[in-house]
C-alpha cells in the first residue's frame, strides 16, 4: 500500500491512503473471484457477439442492396446518395464500436468517397461504390470477420490508392 506522509506543523504527521478506491474495493474479502468473473465476462461477450454479427451483416445487406438498386436503376439524386453515405456511416461507427477493423476502414474510405461525391468534388458513378461495397460483403462470411487490416494489406492499399486518386486533396489519415 503506498502512503505519503503529509505534516501539518512540524510536530504532527498523518498518513493518507492514495490507492483508488476500485483499488482497495477490489482486494476486500467476499465478492466475485477473478477467474469466475473472467469467465462471465467472456460468456457475456459470446452470446452478444452472435447479435453483433447478425446486425453486421444485416447492415452490409442494407448497403449492398441500396447499391445493387442504383445499378439496375442509376440516379444521381443527392438524396439517394445521402441513403448511402448515411449506411456507409453506420457501417462505420458500428464496426468500430463492436471491433471489426476492416469493416471500419472499408466504411470509413467509402464515408470519404461518398462525401466527395456530395459536395461536387466527384461525379457520382456506382462502380466507385461497388469497389467498397464488395469487400464489405466479404464480412457476411463468418471466417471474414476477424481479420485485421495487417493481414490484407493489398485490399487496403488498393483502396486507399482508388481514394486518393478519386479526392487528392483529402485529408489521409
Amino acid at each position: 500500500m503506498r502512503q505519503h506522509s503529509l505534516k501539518r506543523d512540524d510536530t504532527e504527521g498523518r498518513l493518507v491512503d492514495v490507492r483508488p478506491k476500485f483499488a482497495v474495493e477490489s482486494v476486500k474479502p467476499g465478492g466475485v473471484k477473478r477467474t469466475a468473473a473472467l469467465r462471465q465476462a467472456e460468456n457475456v461477450i459470446q452470446s452478444s457477439r452472435a447479435e453483433l454479427d447478425e446486425r453486421l451483416c444485416a447492415s452490409i445487406a442494407a448497403l449492398a442492396e441500396l447499391t445493387s438498386d442504383l445499378e439496375l436503376k442509376p440516379s444521381t439524386n443527392a438524396k439517394v446518395i445521402q441513403t448511402l453515405r448515411d449506411h456507409a456511416r453506420q457501417l462505420r461507427d458500428f464496426g468500430s464500436l463492436a471491433g471489426f477493423e476492416m469493416v471500419t476502414s472499408i466504411a470509413a474510405m467509402l464515408c470519404d468517397v461518398l462525401n466527395g461525391m456530395m459536395d461536387g468534388r466527384l461525379p457520382f458513378r456506382v462502380e466507385v461504390v461497388r469497389c467498397f461495397v464488395d469487400p464489405l460483403e466479404l464480412f457476411c462470411c463468418a471466417e471474414q470477420r476477424g481479420v485485421s487490416t495487417l493481414e490484407t494489406p493489398e485490399l487496403i492499399a488498393g483502396l486507399e490508392a482508388m481514394q486518393r486518386k478519386l479526392l487528392p486533396d483529402a485529408d489521409q489519415a
